[in-house]
């Protein structure tokens, strides 16, 4: 896969990282390769590789808390209307959150006529 992602598109080299699922708690080999500042794409490795795995998704940054509020709420507006919105890691109908390091990172997936999810993430730096 890096041939074609940083070869010749020019992403961010791939790398690998292994993980429990959040939902399942399955061990998950995902690949993340940055496409510019705000874009990245995840890879989840599996055998079978022309198939979309169960949470394999492209991920989209967004600038803050409330704009990604305002998407989840358009999005589940939508939902309210649309029975094909399909969301994961959205405890409590709200955005689900996690800290590494001294990130604080919030996000959602939805996947909506589309074989595989759209990660949308926020991520702010949290002083000692």
């Amino acid at each position: 896969m890096d041939q074609l992602l940083v070869d010749i598109l020019g992403w961010g080299a791939g790398e690998t990282k292994r993980f429990p699922n959040q939902v399942s708690g399955e061990p998950v080999v995902a690949r993340f390769y940055q496409i510019n500042k705000d874009q990245f794409a995840v890879l989840n490795e599996h055998h079978h590789h022309q198939s979309p795995g169960r949470d394999d998704h492209v991920g989209f940054h967004i600038e803050s808390r409330e704009t990604l509020q305002d998407i989840l709420t358009k999005i589940k507006d939508l939902a309210a209307t649309d029975d094909r919105v399909h969301f994961m890691n959205l405890p409590k109908g709200e955005f689900s959150t996690m800290m590494e390091g001294d990130l604080v990172t919030g996000g959602f997936y939805v996947k909506y006529l589309l074989p595989i999810y759209l990660d949308f993430q926020t991520q702010r730096k949290v002083s000692a």
